[in-house]
């Protein structure tokens, strides 16, 4: 009986503090604020939500100012870089805007960009240059990543005197099964090209054997410019664009080039390659079959294909 009775005062206990608690609450202006379906809305009316203050302003007006510095200064170094395939008569030409620009806060970066050089139309050549927020003593401020991209041996020299020769071509090209046949105009090949790389994934496996699976940014970063050829020959480069593919936020890990080249006889071919700048392993599958494929390096200061290194100064 005195566990029944204890459990009946309990209960009107919980009854007595909700009725109290909703007579505080009716006494107190309580609105529901307007909730906007239009995209790009916060949900949130205009005369609720916090103006600006000025000093935030004035941090945004500092962080502006700090990667526009940033980039000035990336701009500077990779404008004294040079860039040339063997045997080339000139040095590859740098494209004057960055391909793309990304950060990593995991990976310690506070800014980054993505520069490409070209050489008779085809991108022969990319290089990630990234600043730093935290290194090591034996690190410094300023990481650069360059990878080849051409079919043929690049050297590359950069500024401070470090310098690079690729052991074997950047790609090598293989055919895409089931390609469609090609659009006869820029955009029908754009459009074609697009669905062509969505029948790619990538996965990544590091010295613990933990994978992850690389996403393929929706739009090219870059498309080929070729000049019309009236009689092209066998195998000539017809049309072709670049996509990223990124394990963390934009940072691109590995790259899948899509190609149009020539055929005298039959229909132009559908081709495609891979390139990296990764020491994990790296498969890539086409309609999710291994098409090509990496294993685990030890890190070494430059690899075969592309080159990582440190710049110290400030």
């Amino acid at each position: 009986m005195k566990t029944l009775f204890d459990r009946e005062r309990i209960w009107r206990w919980f009854v007595a503090v909700g009725v109290m608690g909703l007579a505080a609450l009716s006494s107190l202006e309580c609105r529901i604020l307007p909730v906007s379906v239009a995209a790009g809305e916060t949900g949130i009316a205009d005369k609720d939500k916090v103006a600006p203050t000025p000093a935030d302003a004035d941090d945004k007006a500092a962080i502006k100012k700090k990667h526009a510095e940033y980039l000035r200064q990336m701009r500077e170094r990779v404008m004294a870089a040079k860039i040339r395939v063997a045997d080339a008569p000139s040095d590859a030409e740098l494209i004057a805007e960055p391909l793309m620009r990304f950060n990593n806060r995991s990976l310690r970066n506070v800014d980054a960009t993505l520069w490409g050089w070209t050489s008779g139309g085809r991108l022969i050549g990319v290089c990630k240059l990234i600043r730093m927020e935290k290194f090591r003593p034996d690190e410094g401020p300023w990481l650069y990543c360059f990878t080849s991209l051409s079919p043929e041996h690049v050297d590359a020299e950069f500024p401070l005197g470090h310098t690079f020769s690729a052991e074997k071509p950047g790609i090598e090209l293989k055919k895409i099964e089931k390609g469609p046949v090609p659009g006869k105009t820029n955009a029908e090949r754009l459009r074609q090209i697009k669905e062509l790389s969505s029948r790619f994934t990538a996965t990544t496996t590091d010295y613990a054997n933990h994978s992850e699976e690389l996403r393929l940014l929706p739009r090219p970063i870059y498309r080929y410019e070729l000049p019309e050829r009236k009689k092209p020959a066998d195998g000539d480069l017809l049309d072709g664009a670049i996509f990223a593919m990124s394990i963390e936020g934009t940072a691109p890990t590995a790259l899948v080039l899509i190609e149009l080249h020539h055929r005298e006889r039959g229909i132009p071919e559908w081709q495609f390659a891979v390139s990296h700048s990764t020491w994990a392993a790296l498969s890539v599958k086409l309609d999710g079959r291994e098409v090509w494929a990496k294993p685990v390096v030890v890190q070494p200061s430059s690899y075969d294909t592309w080159d990582s290194f440190w710049e110290q100064t400030p």
